[in-house]
């Protein structure tokens, strides 16, 4: 995957006026080198981020210079909720890094016991770390569980398709879990409990106020 950026002049508060050009300030660093400000259109960027992740390598051309490159973080605006800032991390190929995989649920619709409101699916891992070369980070982790039919089947790390010649999990064992069905919780409302101080007040309450009512009456005529 290829992207396209442009030096960044224009630094700290007057990253409201990139952003008011269609643009997203960005920053570039790793391998010990000076960090370096760019400037990305910001279609651009969010149609390759949607598609390319945090784990996937990138060709980054700027000034005649080509960066090998991950998305290491996204910021975004608390109001619009629009990418205001992105910054790329420079690899060396030949050294294994470590990364945070997704884990992307698929085949919900075939499952006969999700489809039927009968189970709810628990996903419990939504990420895995992993080391490996940048080249070979997973995009993702799929799991399918278009199989599961029944409250409490399971999916557990060892179902999970992946080169394990190149990809190492990390602080992760195949039977860890992965995600499960389960039963759907019923809402349990809870019966108001008073003491018996409470109920007792609660009575002369109640007693007091036809008498209130009659004295207001009689103030009235």
């Amino acid at each position: 995957m290829e992207l396209k950026a442009n030096l960044r002049q224009l630094t700290g508060n007057h990253a409201k006026k990139l952003r008011e050009q269609n643009l997203i300030p960005g920053v570039v660093y790793g391998l010990k080198n000076p960090s370096i400000n760019l400037e990305i259109d910001y279609i651009t960027f969010i149609k390759l981020f949607k598609t390319a992740g945090e784990t996937t390598l990138i060709d980054l051309k700027f000034d005649n210079t080509t960066k090998k490159v991950l998305i290491k973080d996204i910021q975004k605006d608390p109001v619009s909720d629009k990418i205001s800032h992105a910054s790329f991390l420079e690899v060396n190929l030949k050294v294994k890094i470590k990364a945070n995989i997704p884990v992307e649920v698929i085949g919900e619709e075939e499952s006969s016991v999700l489809n039927s409101g009968t189970g709810i699916l628990n996903l419990i891992r939504q990420e895995i770390e992993v080391e490996a070369l940048p080249a070979d980070l997973p995009q993702n982790f799929k799991v399918d569980v278009s199989k599961l039919e029944n409250i409490g089947d399971e999916i557990r790390v060892s179902a999970l398709d992946y080169d394990r010649n190149k990809v190492t999990l990390v602080n992760t064992s195949d039977e860890d879990l992965i995600l499960n069905i389960d039963a759907p919780k019923e809402e349990i409302v809870e019966e108001e409990t008073l003491t018996e101080e409470e109920r007792i007040a609660q009575i002369e309450a109640s007693s007091e106020k036809p008498e209130e009512t009659e004295e207001s009456e009689d103030k009235e005529k």
